[in-house]
């Protein structure tokens, strides 16, 4: 009999957990473009006053975890984790090139759908997209090298809940 026709329960786990962070991860999108208003509304959100250059973080976490636990996607529980692991999975999930810096293209996806740029008439303009790019690098690059990196990220995430 060949063993290669069976799973080992540590890779049926790791799949179920991928499988977890990937329903998080389309759940924190969007709620972001749920909660971001019209262009056109009387009231736009203004990035600049906002808490956090990357939105309410800490809701979008809470609630996508309130989620995952109504959903039974399977008999395992979510392991807890701290809320730096929050940030570096949030902050991983948007480095698609794995150098571990942020960078405009990737602050874009983070901001939009799918990192492409909002078609005419969505909720966020392409002037609007590209204030909040700048806004994020110029609060949070440090260095000046044009990414933000991890730990710029947590930084700014830390300075913000000090607030």
């Amino acid at each position: 009999m060949s063993t290669q026709a069976y799973s080992s329960p540590s890779k049926v786990s790791s799949c179920s957990h991928v499988h977890r962070l990937f329903v998080l991860l389309l759940l924190i999108v969007s709620i972001i473009l749920v909660t971001v208003p019209p262009a056109h509304a009387k009231n736009p959100i203004n990035y600049k006053s906002e808490h956090s250059n990357y939105g309410d973080f800490h809701k979008y976490a809470q609630s996508a975890r309130e989620h995952l636990v109504t959903q039974d996607l399977s008999q395992e529980p979510l392991p807890k984790s701290t809320e730096e692991e929050d940030l570096y999975y949030f902050f991983s999930l948007h480095d698609y090139n794995e150098d571990s810096h942020l960078d405009g293209n990737e602050l874009m996806a983070a901001f939009t759908q799918a990192g492409e740029m909002p078609p005419v008439g969505s909720r966020l303009s392409r002037k609007d997209l590209e204030e909040m790019i700048d806004h994020a690098l110029e609060e949070d690059d440090t260095d000046g090298d044009g990414k933000i990196s991890w730990e710029e990220y947590l930084a700014s995430q830390l300075y913000h809940d000090a607030e």
